[in-house]
């Protein structure tokens, strides 16, 4: 629907319901996978699907624990005394690397993923509805982008330039 703002300039409200395709993973897979795509590291010489997570942050080492426990994933994990990183090591052969892997999920997805992305490479002010997320790939800050509009939210991408 289109109205006059105040000086007469034409606005367009957002108004669409768009619901793409559900994926075929359950809510704390799609958290596990999320987590795996902004911390893991996978395993480039082969493809078998072996990643390695190495979290410091106890918010995250228990946030990680917290989804294998409740998916009962099969999983190794070890503490690293010198650098003090936990580090796990699991099998996720259905998850890449790539936000895009799951760009046209359901607003139902996106609503998961975007709640998810909070506790990994995102942040939220106390109170604030507003979330900030950052990353270095492009093609991730439009996936995340999407996420976010699909739901409802307006979503910019700022680009910090000069900044490595």
């Amino acid at each position: 629907s289109k109205d006059k703002g105040a000086q007469g300039n034409l606005r367009i409200k957002k108004c669409y319901n768009y619901s793409g395709a559900k994926l075929e993973l359950s809510e704390d897979m799609l958290r596990l996978g999320l987590a795996l795509k902004c911390d893991g590291h996978l395993e480039k010489r082969t493809s078998t699907g072996y990643y390695t997570i190495r979290l410091k942050k106890e918010r995250k080492i228990e946030r990680f624990r917290e989804i294998l426990k409740a998916l009962s994933y099969e999983y190794t994990e070890f503490h690293q005394e010198r650098t003090g990183f936990v580090i796990f090591n699991l099998k996720a052969p259905w998850c890449t690397k790539s936000f895009s892997q799951w760009f046209n999920c359901s607003k139902e997805d996106a609503e998961i993923l975007l709640a998810e992305l909070v506790h990994w490479d995102g942040s939220k002010g106390v109170g604030n509805r507003l979330m900030r997320y950052s990353c270095c790939v492009e093609e991730d800050a439009n996936t995340v982008q999407y996420w976010a509009n699909i739901c409802g939210y307006k979503a910019d991408i700022k680009v910090l330039l000069g900044v490595s």
